[in-house]
């Protein structure tokens, strides 16, 4: 969908990386929200994709 943004579905719950990085683990930290209410869901998506359309701009390719 756009650069760092990426989202999985099991069928069950939405998943994508919420851009932070938990300071114990390391590791990435996901946002989740149940398929129940693909709205919902929708508009956290619509959300995260503004917030990283304000912030990450990628480098024009050179071929």
């Amino acid at each position: 969908m756009w650069i760092e943004l990426l989202v999985w579905c099991d069928g069950i719950t939405y998943r994508w990386w919420n851009g932070q990085v938990s300071s114990t683990t390391g590791r990435r930290i996901y946002t989740t929200y149940s398929t129940a209410n693909p709205p919902t869901a929708a508009r956290a998506v619509a959300y995260r994709l503004s917030m990283l359309r304000r912030t990450v701009i990628a480098e024009p390719r050179h071929e």
